[in-house]
């Protein structure tokens, strides 16, 4: 959906880009990040770990992955190979060292640690930032937009990335596992930190609206149609409910 918002008018152009989700999101998520009763809660179903096994689960992690890139390059129609090579190169570095996999690291290595606030961002703008960051550019860049633009969106994707992890730190400790969909206040049970551990739950409510509100004003001066659907999905993640 991010994807096609940034596109504007050439969304034909992100058909080969529009399959990318079922494979990068399921490989990072499901197989890689979260836990295992974490997934049974939010689905009621089994994992690919529970069923298989992590080997097994690993390495459908890593075929999902690899497709996704197979995938773009085949199916992209329309669009000029320079756009698509940028697209290939922008997602690889979302989830390679520069981001998905670095945040992932630095997670693991914070677990039952206490970190600050510089180390917390660090591992949310590599993880759930940038895979919205490649998302969001992604689409610019196939839709046609000149670099100025793209920059513009690629502040936006951060801004509304960092948000959306705020505001799920938040829901975490004030909804329920009803309200979720997935295990309400797993984060206190393993002593993570999080924005309302550091900051309290108003000072971190008001850093996720500054970031919403950031993220939209990258979009003055775009035309109202184009900016309408990336301005309500900024706001769908800042005042989400579950």
């Amino acid at each position: 959906m991010m994807t096609f918002a940034a596109a504007g008018p050439l969304t034909t152009r992100c058909d080969g880009l529009s399959g990318c989700d079922h494979c990068v999101a399921p490989c990072t998520r499901c197989v890689f990040s979260w836990p295992v009763p974490t997934i049974s809660t939010r689905l009621s179903l089994f994992t690919l770990p529970q069923v298989y096994g992590e080997d097994v689960a690993i390495l459908a992690g890593d075929a999902l992955l690899t497709y996704s890139f197979e995938h773009i390059a085949r199916d992209t129609k329309g669009a000029d190979a320079g756009a698509v090579l940028r697209v290939i190169m922008e997602l690889g570095r979302a989830v390679g060292a520069q981001g998905l996999t670095a945040g992932q690291v630095v997670d693991i290595k914070s677990e039952d640690q206490v970190v600050g606030l510089q180390t917390l961002e660090y591992i949310h703008h590599h993880k759930t930032a940038a895979l919205l960051e490649a998302s969001v550019v992604c689409g610019a860049i196939l839709g046609g937009a000149d670099d100025a633009t793209v920059e513009k969106l690629r502040k936006y994707a951060l801004n509304i990335g960092l948000a959306f992890q705020v505001v799920d730190d938040i829901l975490d400790v004030t909804a329920t596992t009803e309200q979720l969909g997935k295990t309400a206040a797993k984060d206190l049970a393993v002593n993570k930190t999080t924005y309302p551990k550091l900051l309290g739950i108003e000072e971190s409510r008001k850093v996720a609206d500054n970031l919403i509100a950031e993220a939209v004003a990258q979009l003055d001066g775009f035309p109202a149609e184009r900016a309408a659907p990336l301005i309500a999905l900024a706001k769908f993640i800042g005042y989400r409910q579950n």
